[in-house]
């Protein structure tokens, strides 16, 4: 391969991985560890963070086929992580030092700051009105109303709004999976 792994798209590693080459999974471990940990630390004491970063690339391992290369990894990464610490949250609730409630907002901010080129590109060919809406919902984190405020409509406009624009985005390639 005339390109390094180190060098290679998160995308096009779990493509290989998904074909079972085991060192492109060890380069995703390795670029992602510590910041998979590190969110889940802000959250949890260090040896359960320890126990969930295990679990969390043990889910990726098990469920690569169901990872699909046109989706951007870092999202479905930390969707994953997520999940895994509300999981916990939810089996421990007493020992946890933060709310579950944290955990989303957190969370969301999280994949804001990774959204792809990709998702961003086929955002810019939405509708203004749809592209605007999304982006207010999925990367800002706004209610409906906040939204139907800014685009001067209703909530259920905005619901309606974004229900087209995500269907658009799934058909250009594969983005808001169901």
């Amino acid at each position: 391969m005339a390109e390094s792994k180190a060098q290679m798209s998160d995308e096009d590693l779990m493509t290989l991985f998904k074909d079972g080459d085991m060192e492109s999974f060890e380069v995703l471990y390795g670029r992602y560890s510590s910041r998979v940990y590190g969110f889940i630390l802000k959250r949890l004491d260090s040896q359960v963070a320890q126990d969930l970063l295990q679990d969390v690339f043990l889910k990726i391992h098990n469920n690569r086929d169901k990872y699909s290369n046109h989706y951007p990894f870092l999202p479905w990464l930390f969707a994953i992580t997520r999940n895994v610490v509300i999981d916990f949250v939810r089996l421990n609730e007493s020992k946890v030092r933060s709310r579950a409630g944290e955990l989303q907002e957190v969370a969301s901010s999280e994949v804001s700051d990774e959204w792809s080129g990709e998702l961003t590109a086929a955002l810019a060919t939405l509708p203004v009105q749809q592209r605007r809406a999304i982006e207010f919902r999925y990367k800002s984190d706004w209610t409906f109303e906040q939204i139907a405020s800014e685009l001067k409509t209703t909530p259920t406009n905005v619901r309606q709004i974004i229900s087209r624009g995500i269907r658009k985005l799934r058909e250009k390639g594969g983005f808001f999976e169901k």
